[in-house]
């Protein structure tokens, strides 16, 4: 069966490649989809940016506990409004009640500040090794390397799409390699600094769900709510997207560590050097194609030089021809003869 192949790759003698030899300017794909694409990744170290902050403004909040407990008795009611057969959310209003979510709540403030502490910290240690990465031009390790990644894609559109290059050429299995590698990545950063940070996101979820479900379901409607409605609108999407987030890391991960398992009897080895070994393969797969590529081309301009000047009678060197003359069709030039400078010696 499959799964119980040997490890052929760690006999495979593949060379490490560096920025250093490479042009990425010969790989740029210019197409509109590309360039849309490219756009993710402004995205993405944007929302890192705003969920920093956003914890930020958290921290400075959780020194009042007081404002981050579940109304129970409105949040009860509000969930009853919506029917028995959703009645299951309405145990979410519960779960501060349990000793270890209310002791995180209590000193919420302390947690807060060592879990971003711990991302920080982590942050920083990543930020060291893509250094190092950086200074040493290692496409490999720059490409399992996310913030060397996310640095040279903003640095140039070029790398970006030499990136594309090497994703594009990957196979299935390696599909579920790269995917396990990056997902377990995140593993200390999900456990250690976000987990605790979304106990105090889901109790403004719930909070803000319940005031906004009473401004419009009101149980007195004869009293009257100073509620600022695009503003707890504004925490509920916030704070709903953090969550939402979360656990679909959560998810990936566990997804990740399912396919691992049977992932370890095809590498048999370091999922690390088997990522870096693919990539440096496929990076050579992507020379050599580019290589012949620019052969054909030099080998069909002087194909096209040589009939032409048959047809001219002259020497091929006298002829002056690009690829992008062959294209539009434009005539072929002649360069003139080198003539020396007369020098009058008397």
């Amino acid at each position: 069966m499959w799964f119980f192949h040997s490890a052929d790759w760690k006999r495979e003698e593949i060379l490490d490649h560096s920025f250093s030899l490479i042009n990425v300017n010969d790989y740029v794909n210019n197409s509109t989809m590309m360039r849309i694409k490219y756009l993710w990744i402004f995205f993405v170290v944007f929302r890192i940016i705003m969920v920093y902050m956003f914890d930020i403004y958290l921290l400075i909040q959780s020194r009042d506990s007081a404002d981050f407990k579940v109304e129970h008795d409105y949040c009860e009611q509000s969930f009853g409004f919506i029917g028995e057969r959703l009645s299951f959310i309405s145990k979410l209003c519960e779960f501060d009640k349990k000793p270890f979510f209310r002791y995180l709540l209590d000193h919420m403030f302390y947690l807060l500040l060592f879990s971003i502490g711990i991302a920080t910290l982590l942050g920083y240690l990543e930020l060291r090794k893509a250094q190092r990465i950086i200074k040493s031009q290692d496409i490999s390790f720059a490409y399992t390397n996310i913030v060397a990644y996310r640095y040279y894609c903003i640095k140039s559109y070029a790398y970006y799409c030499f990136f594309q290059l090497i994703q594009d050429h990957k196979k299935l299995s390696d599909s579920f390699a790269f995917f396990v590698f990056f997902t377990f990545k995140g593993w200390k950063r999900f456990v250690f600094a976000d987990s605790l940070r979304r106990v105090i996101n889901l109790v403004i979820f719930l909070n803000n769900l319940t005031q906004l479900y009473l401004y419009y379901h009101p149980i007195d409607k004869n009293k009257t709510t100073s509620l600022d409605e695009k503003d707890v609108w504004l925490k509920l999407i916030t704070s709903g997207f953090i969550l939402f987030s979360w656990l679909m890391t959560g998810i990936n991960l566990l997804i990740a560590f399912i396919i691992y398992i049977p992932l370890l009897s095809i590498i048999q080895g370091n999922l690390k050097e088997y990522c870096c070994h693919k990539i440096d393969k496929r990076i050579g797969e992507i020379i050599n194609s580019k290589t012949q590529q620019k052969i054909k081309r030099i080998q069909k301009m002087e194909k096209a030089k040589l009939e032409a000047a048959k047809k001219l009678g002259v020497n091929p060197n006298q002829l002056h021809l690009d690829e992008s003359a062959m294209k539009k069709g434009c005539e072929i030039e002649l360069l003139p003869d080198p003539t020396l400078p007369q020098i009058d010696v008397d």
